[in-house]
């Protein structure tokens, strides 16, 4: 059997009876080559039924002002948006919880006032299992004193994640124990079942 690419794609592979084959063996290559194909069928149609009526994403987002200690856990208020019941107010302020595994892209920002030391550094750091393992993503800001504002806001693509993970969002401020987050969000948007190199 030869392997066909489809689409000049490396992902399509798929074997097909040829002129080569033995006269014989057509029914078990013809056989292989539409296994092959409802294989794929049955991928799209995972893939479809996770996506309809939309692809999993979750947003939550304080809109309170709150005093937070170093790396505390943002409590949101507010659900912004969530496709595929990842978020409960009701059991988790915190945390966003990953229905449906696969690859995601996670986004979020924080806007403070000064925790009053200049120079010191202010993160928004966004946890989960997977995160960790593949190295926590947060982002850097300098505190350059009151009567500045500070929005710190990051987004990151693309990581795997478990059903069953939760993502939370912390911040911190060196030198300072606590500060005053005006406003913050957290948000997850599903793209695929698995990583495609």
């Amino acid at each position: 059997m030869t392997t066909l690419d489809l689409n000049n794609t490396p992902l399509m592979g798929l074997p097909y009876p040829n002129g080569l084959d033995a006269p014989c063996d057509f029914d078990e290559s013809w056989c292989t080559f539409t296994g092959a194909i409802d294989d794929v069928f049955t991928r799209w149609e995972a893939a479809i039924n996770r996506t309809t009526p939309a692809a999993p994403f979750a947003m939550l987002q304080l809109t309170t002002q709150i005093t937070i200690g170093n790396g505390n856990l943002v409590p949101y208020d507010t659900v912004v948006a969530d496709t595929a019941g990842m978020t409960d107010l009701d059991s988790d302020l915190y945390g966003i919880t990953i229905v449906k595994g696969g690859r995601y892209s996670i986004a979020f920002y924080a806007k403070q006032l000064t925790g009053g030391i200049v120079n010191a550094q202010i993160s928004a750091t966004a946890g989960g299992q997977s995160l960790a393992q593949q190295n926590s993503i947060s982002h850097l800001i300098l505190d350059r004193g009151a009567g500045i504002g500070y929005g710190n806001n990051c987004d990151f693509e693309v990581f795997t994640f478990l059903p069953g993970e939760r993502i939370t969002m912390s911040t911190f401020e060196s030198g300072a124990s606590s500060r005053t987050l005006q406003e913050a969000w957290l948000a997850v948007c599903w793209h695929a079942d698995t990583e495609v190199q």
